[in-house]
């Protein structure tokens, strides 16, 4: 069955936003970049902005990024979106920095093995847009994607300073996780909720083909104040946020 999600949880504050936001205006400086499954890692940055001389990984392509930047990713098949490299952060939703697949393009992000397609942390005001997160190589129970924070793995804590806020994903697509397509914070328990991130106009399918739990969830959310707005899940075993 499908379900349409146009809800935020009963103890998230509501928010009421225009539709307007959703067309980002960068800032008069603000530069775009390119990558592409055909380029090479080992081009400048000042290379990298143009189309036909783009890097090679997105993440190669993330450490040109200035606040409020543009990463565009050509349409083909990418092991990992970010995970060491932290996108640098916006300071507003209408100078956030953006990833998306070009236009007209899809970019999908397949993970090998049980890998993640992405984590971010230690960021804010960062917009992830039109692009495919695809699971079909998980092998067991994994996580797909997270928004989360960074770990001390000398005092074996995590850093509540260092937890993502304010990370909007929009028209793109989760699909074939081998466990939850979506995990956001480390849970209220542990205040690490900083939150007020935005779902708008996802896909969200074929989720938890390894969980054989039936209290899964396709998103599993621990942060406060998200939005979510015009999302679709279908076919995924358990329930959907």
């Amino acid at each position: 069955m499908t379900k349409t999600a146009d809800r935020r949880h009963s103890h998230w504050a509501a928010h009421v936003m225009g539709w307007g936001l959703l067309l980002v205006a960068g800032s008069a400086d603000a530069a775009t970049y390119y990558v592409a499954t055909t380029g090479e890692d080992s081009r400048s940055c000042s290379e990298a902005q143009n189309v036909a001389t783009p890097r090679r990984t997105p993440e190669a392509g993330i450490t040109c990024l200035a606040s409020g930047d543009t990463l565009l990713l050509r349409g083909g098949v990418y092991e990992l979106l970010t995970y060491n490299v932290y996108p640098p952060a916006g300071t507003s939703w209408s100078t956030a920095t953006t990833i998306a697949s070009a236009p007209g393009e899809t970019a999908t992000i397949r993970p090998p093995g049980n890998g993640e397609a992405f984590a971010i942390w230690n960021t804010r005001y960062v917009i992830l847009d039109r692009l495919v997160f695809d699971g079909s190589n998980h092998t067991g129970d994994a996580f797909l994607s997270e928004i989360s924070c960074d770990y001390d793995r000398t005092l074996n804590q995590w850093i509540p300073e260092t937890c993502a806020d304010h990370i909007r994903i929009q028209n793109s697509e989760f699909k074939n996780a081998g466990g939850t397509a979506l995990g956001s914070g480390k849970g209220s328990e542990n205040n690490l909720t900083q939150g007020h991130h935005e779902f708008i106009n996802n896909s969200v399918h074929d989720s938890n083909r390894w969980t054989e739990c039936d209290q899964a969830e396709a998103f599993y959310m621990g942060t406060d104040s998200d939005l979510y707005v015009g999302n679709v899940f279908h076919d995924n075993e358990g329930t959907a946020i």
